[in-house]
């Protein structure tokens, strides 16, 4: 017989993760629709306010923002009904330019979850599951999640711990970037050693 105990600790668990499943696509939305631009650095907004930001009808924009609070992504302040993006979840969900945004991970959801039929198909025959499987979403995700950290340290840190590869860059070299995605990688490294010539590859068309 289960562990009635373990059985309630694991049922937590997995209701959380459903849970944070479909607050995923809240945030997907907020992503794609820029709510949280729109909020970022604004201070206290009403929903009348965000919806006009952005351009949204205000009875979506406040189903929204419900959601969100109840994620602990946005505040509310009662007193005044309106809604505050902290500028530490802004760091995280609005803003780029910064490596700690990781806002590219939901926009990655769509692609992954519209393909269940091709997973479930390769597992029945063993064979694969390719990049065009899937839709553009996760192409665009990957590009826009990993585009903060290759900002923060591919030329700062990554190339430099390479024994020998920046002098050489430096001088002149030609590269060959593999799996190189959308370029984003491609064009730091172009821009930081115009003496070199970098080529993108990829066998994902469309990104290329």
């Amino acid at each position: 017989m289960p562990d009635e105990k373990r059985v309630m600790e694991f049922l937590e668990r997995v209701v959380a993760d459903n849970a944070a499943a479909f607050a995923g696509v809240s945030t997907s939305l907020g992503i794609r629709l820029g709510l949280y631009r729109a909020m970022s650095g604004a201070g206290a907004l009403t929903s009348d306010e965000l919806a006009e930001r952005t351009g949204l009808v205000e009875r979506y924009v406040r189903e929204w923002l419900a959601a969100q609070v109840a994620g602990a992504y946005v505040l509310r302040e009662p007193k005044t009904n309106t809604y505050v993006l902290p500028d530490e979840h802004a760091a995280v969900l609005a803003d780029s330019s910064l490596p700690t945004y990781v806002a590219g991970g939901f926009t990655m959801l769509k692609a992954l979850y519209g393909a269940e039929d091709a997973l479930a198909s390769a597992y029945r025959s063993g064979g694969g599951v390719s990049w065009q499987d899937y839709g553009p979403e996760l192409a665009e995700g990957v590009a826009a999640f990993f585009k903060p950290g290759y900002e923060a340290v591919l030329v700062q840190e990554w190339l430099p711990a390479m024994e020998g590869v920046e002098s050489k860059l430096r001088r002149g070299a030609s590269v060959a970037d593999v799996g190189c995605g959308f370029g984003h990688s491609t064009m730091l490294m172009a821009k930081a050693f115009p003496r070199s010539r970098f080529h993108g590859f990829d066998f994902h068309e469309p990104s290329v």
